[in-house]
């Protein structure tokens, strides 16, 4: 199911994007890359926290967390945002805060940290693309909408149209959570800029050790997506074992995939 329709089911409406945002947390990563207007919006806001694998330079505040433990960041948030609500608090218990902060390398108290910052005004979530078809879109929607009644928030997934939904009671999501470990390279599928980019992965110096390979090497990329041989770019700006896989035509789907990089010759 698609994220956008999981929460319009779970009640929480889609909001258009505004040229001004007061207050803004970015869930997502390359926002420029999927809507260069958007980005600048973003970048445009009084305040604005980023919720991401990697980092982007443009946010003040930031937050990281592994890749494929979306759900379990937005457990973590929600848990800390009904803390003091003694009528909820309670549905909690069965959550494994200690086993979600561990897997997504978020601490209880990052997460407290930015309930606290939500808490204060009203603020604009804004979905990357890259979560609309999420693998656990349908959970992911029920945590959403259990902070929405407490928050006041409005919800935009880049890419989809607004759609008012009907109001509805939150659902209790599954406090049974298992998140999946990506180790190793990881890559991300993202709208290439130019022509060269779609013949290239672009890293950081640490994913080309990872790979074994220099920067301008030719590598063979093996993806659920393809298996290809590209150009190994890396930029100095970037961190961490996460590389971008620029195309085209993104593929459809979750766009963080395991990868086996091979120099090739």
């Amino acid at each position: 199911m698609k994220l956008s329709t999981a929460l319009i089911n779970a009640g929480v409406s889609l909001h258009g994007l505004e040229e001004s945002i007061d207050r803004v947390l970015f869930l997502g990563v390359e926002l420029f890359r999927d809507d260069p207007s958007a980005y600048e919006a973003v970048l445009n806001a009084n305040s604005k926290y980023q919720l991401a694998p990697f980092e982007d330079s443009g946010f003040e505040n930031y937050i990281k967390y592994e890749v494929g433990t979306e759900e379990g960041v937005l457990a973590l948030l929600c848990a800390s945002l009904y803390e003091q609500n003694e009528s909820f608090k309670h549905i909690f218990g069965a959550l494994d805060e200690g086993y979600i902060s561990a897997e997504s390398n978020v601490g209880e108290e990052e997460a407290k940290i930015l309930a606290a910052w939500l808490k204060k005004e009203p603020s604009v979530w804004i979905f990357g693309a890259e979560w609309e078809d999420h693998p656990q879109a349908q959970e992911i929607a029920k945590w959403v909408a259990l902070m929405s009644a407490i928050l006041p928030i409005r919800v935009v997934i880049i890419g989809q149209d607004p759609q008012m939904a009907a109001a509805k009671a939150p659902v209790q999501p599954n406090m049974d959570i298992e998140l999946e470990s990506f180790d190793g390279t990881v890559v991300y599928a993202c709208a290439a800029k130019d022509t060269w980019e779609s013949q290239a992965i672009i890293a950081s110096s640490q994913f080309a050790i990872a790979a074994k390979a220099k920067d301008g090497a030719q590598v063979r990329v093996q993806t659920p997506w393809k298996d290809e041989i590209r150009r190994l770019h890396v930029k100095d700006a970037m961190k961490g074992t996460i590389a971008l896989l620029p195309f085209a035509t993104v593929p459809s789907g979750y766009r963080y995939a395991k990868s086996r990089i091979t120099p090739v010759g």
